[in-house]
């Protein structure tokens, strides 16, 4: 099975699922809204014709859960890099200077990524 016929058997199984929890069965219209994409959009991910790629991955990993990740072949993004992007524009410019300049010394620090708990002390 390639990857576009397993992503549109999930996306599928998903929608089988998204219906089964409703009162009144729900049309692929109202899925797709639901998804934030257009019915085309969903049309090509089931029909083969598209994988899904790029924000769209997000979108369905949020609705429908982070396993698409691996179905469309991509890395699931870091929990810890999304929190920093989220609260970016929130942080002075000398706070963002500083995350900016321990994430450098760090990454030179070490290539493993393990961080020395002792340099790491310091107050923006």
């Amino acid at each position: 099975m390639d990857m576009s016929e397993e992503t549109a058997k999930w996306i599928e199984k998903k929608h089988l699922a998204w219906q089964s929890g409703r009162e009144k069965k729900g049309t692929v219209t109202e899925f797709a809204i639901w998804l934030g994409v257009s019915r085309g959009t969903y049309n090509n991910w089931v029909l083969k014709k598209q994988t899904p790629q790029g924000d769209s991955v997000k979108l369905l990993a949020d609705k429908l859960g982070p396993e698409i990740y691996s179905l469309v072949g991509m890395t699931p993004p870091d929990p810890r890099l999304e929190a920093i992007v989220k609260w970016w524009d929130k942080l002075s410019e000398e706070a963002r200077n500083a995350i900016s300049a321990d994430a450098e010394r760090y990454a030179a620090e070490k290539p493993d990524g393990e961080l020395a708990a002792s340099k790491r002390k310091r107050k923006v």
